[in-house]
């Protein structure tokens, strides 16, 4: 989704506690309610607002994670994660990049998808602050039966099953795969893209 005001002020709807203003042409998504309920990453049932934009340098995608005050339910800026997934501007119209819930189990996505094929898929451990990447995953191009080959997937923390241990598996060019465990959940805010090995990125 890309708004096309000179500048968003994000003031209409929600009350925010501080000024929260981002150019418009830089908005690429935002989360704010869907078909799973609210957007609600602090807990504490009033819904809060989370927007993806292209960041300052024009090559990457940054999340703005703003969240209510429990008692007035005043929104203000409490996360921001920078290069979450690339960005190129000479492929605009051939990307779309999305944020919301991935299922009914709370796990808000940031995702990016090629026309051409590929995509990319961030789920978040949703918290007020120090938010967490739940799993990573990038795909090839669809093939003709709707499938598409996964090329790497990490798995931080499985929401299904909280005493599984972090696995990845990496598929190489030549279709080798590799497994291995990926550590532990990293911080939304510290963790970029381009932390993946480079065969991961679409």
């Amino acid at each position: 989704m890309r708004v096309t005001l000179g500048l968003l002020t994000i003031v209409a709807g929600p009350v925010f506690a501080d000024p929260f203003m981002i150019s418009a042409d830089r908005v690429l998504g935002v989360y704010r309610a869907e078909e799973y309920g609210d957007n609600d990453w602090n807990g504490d049932g009033y819904t809060d607002l989370a927007v993806i934009a292209i960041s300052q340098s024009g090559d990457a995608v940054d999340l703005y994670l703003a969240t209510s005050d429990p008692k007035t339910a005043a929104l203000r800026v409490t996360d921001v994660a920078y290069g979450l997934l690339p960005y190129d501007p000479d492929r605009i119209g051939q990307v779309i990049y999305d944020i919301g819930p991935g299922h009914e189990i709370y796990e808000p996505l940031i995702s990016y998808s090629a026309k051409d094929g590929g995509s990319m898929h961030v789920s978040v451990n949703a918290r007020e602050t120090g938010s967490g990447v739940l799993s990573v995953s990038s795909y090839g191009p669809r093939q003709d039966d709707g499938t598409a080959t996964v090329i790497c997937e990490f798995t931080f923390v499985d929401i299904y099953g909280l005493e599984e241990l972090p696995d990845a598996v990496v598929r190489g060019p030549d279709g080798v795969e590799t497994r291995f465990a990926p550590g532990p959940e990293p911080i939304l805010a510290q963790w970029r893209y381009t932390d993946l090995p480079s065969v991961c990125l679409p």
